[in-house]
This record gives C-alpha cells, sequence and structure tokens, in this order.
C-alpha cells in the first residue's frame, strides 16, 4: 500500500505546497494561503482581528476597538454584558459616502438625537464649503462641533447657520489659528452652556451644554487639544473636566489629536481616564 500526502495549494510566501495537516494562514481578503511558519517574514499582519496578506494589508481600514481585550470568545460572551455590547459596536463601524449615508440612516436621523464633528481648521476659509457639504448630505443634525475655528465669541454672528442656535468659546489669546471651538444645536432644543466646564487652556479647550426637550435631558461636548500643550496637563486637565460631568446621557466630540492605535503610557492613560468616567472612545467620522 502507497500513502501519498494530498496536495491543497501552494504558499503564497514560499510557493511551496501545502498539504491536508499541515498549519496554515488564509487572508481574509483574497482567500491566498500561507505556512504559518511563513507568516512572520512574509510582510502579512493580523489586523482587526483577522490575517491579511503582504498585498491586501494596506486596503484594510484598522479599527479601533480597546474592548477585545475584554471579550471571551465570541460564542460564549454574554450579549447583554456592557463590554460586549460596546465592542460589537465599534466592529460594526465603517465610513459612509453621502449617498449611502442618507439610503441608509434617514429614517434614524428622524427618529434620533444625531451629531457631526469637524475640524474646520478656520471658519473664514471652509465655512462656506462646510455649509454646502451640509446642504449636499441633506440631513439635520441635532448637534453640530466644529473645532480650530480661528474665531472668536465676538466674531460668531457672521457664521449662522439656518435652523440652529450656536454657541463660541473664546480662542485662546496670543493665538490666532488652531483655536477655537463650537457648537451648533437644533434650534428647537433648549440649551444652557455649563460655564463650569468649558473652558480654553494652552494644552485643553472645552464647551460643554446641557440640551432639554420635553423631559428628556442630555448633555454635549466639544473638545480640543492643541498639539502644541503639554500632554501630561492635558490629561490632567480632561481629568477634572470629566468628575464634573453627570454620569449619563453624556456625548462628546472633538479633535484630541491622539494616535488611538498607538501602544504607549500616554494612550493607556488617556484610555483610562475615559473609561473611568464611564466613556467610551468612538472613532467614526
Amino acid at each position: 500500500m502507497m500513502i501519498n500526502q494530498i496536495f491543497r495549494e501552494r504558499c503564497s510566501h514560499c510557493l511551496k505546497s501545502l498539504y491536508i495537516g499541515q498549519s496554515f494562514i488564509e487572508c481574509a481578503s483574497c482567500d491566498s494561503v500561507m505556512h504559518s511558519k511563513c507568516f512572520s517574514r512574509s510582510g502579512a499582519e493580523i489586523i482587526n482581528r483577522n490575517y491579511y496578506c503582504y498585498l491586501c494589508k494596506d486596503k484594510v481600514e484598522i479599527r479601533y476597538n480597546p474592548f477585545l481585550n475584554f471579550e471571551d470568545n465570541t460564542e460564549q460572551s454574554d450579549p447583554n454584558d456592557e463590554n460586549f455590547k460596546i465592542s460589537s459596536l465599534l466592529d460594526k463601524c465603517q465610513s459612509y459616502t453621502v449617498e449611502k449615508l442618507k439610503s441608509l440612516h434617514s429614517k434614524n436621523f428622524e427618529q434620533n438625537c444625531s451629531s457631526l464633528f469637524l475640524n474646520i481648521d478656520g471658519n473664514k476659509s471652509n465655512f462656506d464649503c462646510f455649509t454646502a457639504e451640509l446642504h449636499r448630505m441633506s440631513q439635520n443634525f441635532t448637534i453640530i462641533g466644529i473645532a480650530e475655528t480661528n474665531v472668536t465669541s465676538a466674531e460668531s454672528s457672521v457664521y449662522h447657520l439656518p435652523k440652529y442656535n450656536h454657541y463660541y468659546q473664546n480662542t485662546l489669546t496670543g493665538k490666532s489659528k488652531g483655536t477655537g471651538i463650537a457648537m451648533y444645536v437644533n434650534e428647537d432644543l433648549s440649551t444652557v452652556v455649563n460655564e463650569d466646564v468649558s473652558d480654553v487652556t494652552e494644552n485643553l479647550e472645552t464647551l460643554f451644554i446641557t440640551c432639554q426637550k420635553n423631559d428628556r435631558k442630555a448633555t454635549f461636548g466639544v473638545i480640543y487639544r492643541p498639539p502644541s500643550g503639554n500632554f501630561a496637563k492635558f490629561l490632567e486637565e480632561l481629568s477634572k473636566v470629566l468628575e464634573h460631568l453627570p454620569k449619563k446621557s453624556v456625548q462628546i466630540m472633538g479633535d484630541f489629536n491622539v494616535n488611538l492605535h498607538a501602544d504607549n503610557k500616554e494612550i493607556t492613560e488617556f484610555e483610562d481616564i475615559m473609561f473611568s468616567a464611564g466613556l467610551c472612545v468612538d472613532t467614526t467620522a
């Protein structure tokens, strides 16, 4: 009796045969396979918990999901567990074209609170383009937050959006660029600025409001971290702000100038501060 090894495919890296029983890895995008031992030297990577070959890895959008560390096996996870819920939500985050956004989520905009954030990089040069883009989306966001307005609160009346009330934070004294935050709020909402947690320093700019309609109340905020500021002091100031926020119904938008995909002490400290305040970071745009 003669027994031959059964040939399956060829390894995309070493081009040698793969046989049934050998350990192999399959690309989640193009379905090419390679020996497990070839993985590290092939240029392939693990992204979003999946394997991608060296040809496909640059086409994959990296997702931010720190809650994967708290998950058990998906098949055994409790669907009512908060960490599992947040992790599942972050895994489903994706980018949309304007057309796809309108076709898939028009009813959500009508029935639920919605928000939009943009680093506008200067009202004087980009506000008109921003209003044109809002018109193209034809969606009435409940709250709109912007950063790097580069204009003072005294100049804010020039930048009006129909059916919105606007609230501008002061810019950093002596700085004409890379400063200033604002919020536009649906005019149907009763709104109060939370002065105790709204401030401007060289490390952190904050603006918070509380909105109410009928018996429903929620707090919204915009935060901007100037990259020229001190990161340690930013964390300290951020922690103090979060301590004074309500314990529920809080949503914060902003440009933190933080690379959440970096694996270092600063990012860990930032995440710890946010999680300790009961906040989940969502990087969707």
